[in-house]
C-alpha cells in the first residue's frame, strides 16, 4: 500500500507518494491535465488497483496544520512508511 497525495492547481500541481514527490508525467510543470483523479500516474490509463481511502479537500492539504497527524494515522492504519 501507498499514500498518494495530489494537489490540482494548474502549473503548481503536485503528486506525492508516501510523502515524497512522485513525478511521472511531470505534474507541476504543465497543467492539471497531467494529474487526473483515476488516471494511472499521467499515462491516461485507468487505475486498476484497490483503493482503501479517498479524501477530497478544497486547498492544499499538505499545508494544513493537521497534515502531519493524517500521515501518521495513514502510516499506522495501513502499515506503510510515510516521509
Amino acid at each position: 500500500p501507498h499514500l498518494h497525495v495530489a494537489v490540482f492547481n494548474g502549473a503548481s500541481s503536485l503528486h506525492d507518494k508516501d510523502g515524497t514527490p512522485f513525478a511521472i508525467a511531470s505534474p507541476g510543470t504543465a497543467s492539471v491535465v497531467n494529474v487526473r483523479l483515476g488516471d494511472y500516474f499521467g499515462t491516461g490509463a485507468a487505475w486498476d488497483g484497490p483503493v482503501a481511502f479517498v479524501g477530497l479537500y478544497a486547498g492544499d492539504f499538505t499545508t494544513h496544520p493537521r497534515y502531519r497527524e493524517f500521515k501518521q494515522w495513514a502510516g499506522a492504519h495501513y502499515g506503510i512508511t510515510v516521509a
